[in-house]
């Protein structure tokens, strides 16, 4: 499946590059709406959510974002159009897509309500607005490193107490996962070396691109099944 994905991103990378926004909205709104069951309601809302999330960051840093987009989709025409109609637009998209997903999740919990911790939505609310004041990269690092990954980590800590050997801390978890860290930042080193020694004049986003979309994937069907099964 995920070599079906990566060549799929050399053949059809419009079409890669809209799955991959689906598939990375339904994980940032699966890890922030925890506790959400699998209704078509709360479904929907997720996927809302998450897709509010990212918008609101792509949008709001448009001059940076475009560029990397159109070097992406190798500048296909009708995605730029449709993503320059959505940056000259943004007001009203991020204020109407905040509105439906506010009554979406209105209806999702009078069909099943589930436990809210206004506390945690109150600092996700607080990371989504500082991104706005935040270059891009800045504001991608907040969100994950300061929200999304801490949420991963949480789920992924639950899941080892329960187990038979249950980790006792987050900071031996954290010790834990040193290594492949360490490897991964090697490994990205190493490629980018070989790239600027054979590859010099070529453009290495979209291969990068690839890379990290296709290893994040077994991460987003790891999650999605903690999540299901400790919600």
């Amino acid at each position: 499946m995920i070599g079906a994905y990566g060549l799929g991103w050399m053949v059809f990378p419009v079409l890669s590059f809209i799955l991959f926004l689906l598939i990375s909205a339904w994980h940032f709104g699966e890890t922030d709406l925890e506790h959400a069951p699998e209704t078509g309601y709360w479904s929907l809302t997720r996927l809302l959510a998450g897709g509010f999330v990212l918008a609101f960051i792509l949008v709001n840093h448009a001059d940076e974002v475009t560029p990397v987009i159109a070097r992406i989709v190798k500048n296909d025409v009708f995605t730029m159009q449709v993503w320059n109609g959505a940056i000259s637009q943004r007001g009203p998209l991020l204020r109407g897509w905040a509105t439906l997903l506010g009554v979406l999740a209105m209806l999702a919990f009078g069909h099943q309500p589930i436990p809210v911790n206004g506390w945690r939505l109150g600092r996700l609310g607080v990371v989504i607005l500082l991104t706005y004041t935040l270059p891009l990269l800045p504001a991608f690092m907040l969100y994950f490193g300061g929200w999304h990954s801490l949420s991963s980590f949480g789920t992924i800590l639950s899941y080892l107490q329960r187990s038979a050997n249950p980790v006792q801390s987050i900071w031996k978890l954290w010790y834990q996962s040193v290594p492949l860290t360490l490897l991964a930042f090697g490994f990205l080193f190493a490629c980018s070396s070989i790239w600027n020694r054979y590859l010099p004049l070529g453009d290495p986003l979209p291969y990068l691109f690839i890379l990290l979309s296709t290893i994040t994937l077994p991460h987003i069907q790891v999650m999605h099944k903690l999540d299901r099964r400790y919600k």
